[in-house]
């Protein structure tokens, strides 16, 4: 009997040290299949029930992932008070909270004072409509790399709010329509007849400073063309032939790309960065020649440009908006052009026809007759500035 009941006890203490030693494995294995939320955020209000125009606040709060190998990165633009929209409440101001973090979340929170004014919302429960949060997950490889993942979306569901159907005695700042009185009329009108009269005026000082400018360019394009050394095409007379050139470059480029292909889009490169610049154009007769390396043919004359990528790179003011990304498609097909080796693919050609095209259109419009008289009439009012501040 004794070794019976020794046999028994040993056995139940086995049991139970086998209970205790799975039971963390099992628990770890419980928490490893865990799936956490990388984004969470909900709404708090000061008040279930508000008054028609009544100022209240409106709380969201969001806890973030923030480990060392996994980070949530939200955008949190759309939720300042300042830009935030949450029809059909008012958004009247707010305010953020310092953020707050634990071993493995982050909490933003930003307070928004919102009110309703409407009059078909008596005694309805309005919602405080859902927003949209953008997020991204960051996550640490071993080496340390930072990589961010593609964007994502977390919508926020909407809170019911009660308007009441009373209005309280101290509420300020209710949409009334104002009273009408009888010299009410009368001195709309006399304002408008003024309004009408002044905006006559402007419109007729406008129109002859405008006409004063298109002289003015007439005259000097005149001057430009009595110079010793004809100019055979103009500047925008260049721009629209880069433009011609461009299209057909497109249209022939649809089957496959050719270096002689290659050869006239840096040629039109060229020329827009030159145009743009301000730079000098070589420019010849056609009956000069044939055409060489990085000449282009327009109307009736051969011309072509010097401008280089860094020229591009290094421009400052308008004509660094102007020539945006042409820095980049220049350097690409110089390197194809007189490289060691082909650097191009189609994909490549056609990234840099588009930033040529894109760049050719944004000269050309600064090139027009209405572009140049309206930049002449800057120049004009700029030096009446300046002799007016010198007196």
């Amino acid at each position: 009997m004794a070794n019976k009941g020794t046999r028994t006890t040993w056995a139940g203490l086995l049991l139970v040290a086998g209970t205790m030693l799975a039971a963390p494995g099992a628990a770890w294995a419980q928490a490893v299949d865990v799936e956490v939320e990388p984004i969470n955020c909900w709404w708090r209000t000061t008040a279930e029930g508000v008054r028609m125009g009544e100022p209240f606040t409106v709380v969201l709060t969001c806890a973030v992932l923030e480990t060392e190998a996994t980070r949530i990165v939200p955008d949190q633009s759309r939720l300042e008070p300042t830009v935030v929209q949450l029809p059909p409440f008012e958004v009247l101001g707010g305010s953020r909270a310092p953020d707050l973090r634990t071993a493995t979340r982050r909490f933003f929170q930003y307070s928004y004072t919102v009110r309703i004014v409407d009059e078909g919302a008596f005694g309805m429960a309005v919602d405080i409509p859902s927003v949209t949060v953008n997020y991204a997950v960051e996550q640490r490889s071993q080496g340390g790399e930072a990589v961010r993942g593609r964007d994502q979306e977390y919508a926020m569901p909407a809170l019911p709010v009660q308007v009441l159907s009373v209005v309280p005695d101290t509420a300020r700042g209710i949409k009334e329509p104002e009273a009408g009185a009888f010299g009410g009329p009368a001195t709309r009108e006399f304002r408008g007849q003024v309004l009408k009269v002044a905006g006559g005026i402007l419109a007729g000082l406008g129109a002859l400073m405008l006409l004063i400018m298109i002289i003015r360019v007439l005259v000097q394009g005149r001057a430009k063309t009595a110079d010793a050394r004809p100019r055979l095409v103009s500047d925008a007379a260049v721009m629209s032939g880069v433009t011609r050139e461009l299209d057909r470059i497109r249209a022939e480029s649809l089957g496959s790309w050719t270096p002689e292909l290659g050869g006239r889009l840096l040629a039109a490169a060229r020329l827009t960065a030159s145009v743009g610049l301000g730079r000098a154009i070589s420019r010849r007769p056609a009956s000069s020649g044939e055409l060489r390396e990085g000449e282009l043919k327009i109307g009736r004359a051969i011309v072509s440009g010097s401008a280089t990528a860094d020229h591009v790179a290094n421009a400052r003011g308008a004509a660094e908006s102007r020539l945006r990304g042409l820095d980049d498609a220049l350097r690409a097909l110089t390197a194809e052009r007189y490289g060691p080796e082909p650097s191009l693919d189609s994909a490549g050609y056609d990234e840099a026809l588009a930033a040529t095209a894109a760049a050719a259109s944004r000269v050309a419009a600064d090139h027009t007759l209405v572009a140049r008289a309206v930049s002449a009439a800057q120049q004009t009012v700029a030096g009446w500035t300046e002799r007016i501040w010198a007196r």
